[in-house]
């Protein structure tokens, strides 16, 4: 329930920043030729309006999107009883950093709703429906205060998120979508568990 209540007002953030732009392009925007590469004064040459698919993705490492970077920094599997002390099965745990663009000012960004909002965690281990995995308890208690910081533009911040495995040998795979309003997936990696 508490990550469908995050969702909805993730979902109210957006669709409220988005109200507020036009969908025009202006007069004198460069045709395709000319937004492939821009040559400077200097002779340097920079990208211009990289194809989407190109700018923003998910490498099975960093998920890079419209308004911050999320890099996975380290991860693990702990089984029951060993370091793994509040569920009866496996869970996987994963340590990131959140970057929010220097630009992005109109939305409220902090870690874990920067996660949720982006990944979904699924074992393939059952043959008629998905099995996306829930979220467990924060797996390190150094981020009990800053999982919900609010981020600055420009600014990084750390956290921790774990889920509850349903089996011990099946892979997790994460999947990075670019908001829950499109779906649009960003790229998926595969995390073994053994």
């Amino acid at each position: 329930m508490k990550k469908i209540l995050t969702l909805l007002v993730f979902c109210v953030v957006i669709l409220a920043s988005c109200s507020d732009e036009t969908t025009e392009e202006p007069a004198d925007a460069p045709d395709a030729d000319e937004q492939e590469e821009r040559v400077t004064e200097e002779g340097d040459t920079d990208a211009i309006d990289e194809p989407r698919g190109e700018v923003y993705h998910f490498s099975g490492q960093s998920l890079v999107t419209d308004d911050f970077t999320i890099e996975i920094t380290d991860h693990a599997v702990l089984q029951p009883g060993e370091g793994n002390n509040h569920s009866d099965e496996p869970i996987l745990e994963f340590w990131f950093d959140v970057t929010v663009d220097e630009e992005a000012t109109e939305v409220e960004i902090n870690p874990n709703s920067a996660w949720i909002m982006s990944f979904e965690a699924v074992q393939d281990n059952d043959p008629n429906a998905v099995n996306e995995l829930d979220v467990g308890v924060l797996p390190d208690e150094e981020h009990l205060d800053s999982q919900m910081q609010t981020i600055k533009p420009g600014g990084t911040v750390s956290s921790s998120i774990s889920y509850e495995m349903t089996d011990d040998e099946t892979p997790v795979t994460l999947t990075a979508i670019e908001n829950i309003v499109t779906g649009e997936e960003l790229g998926s990696h595969d995390f073994p568990i053994q």
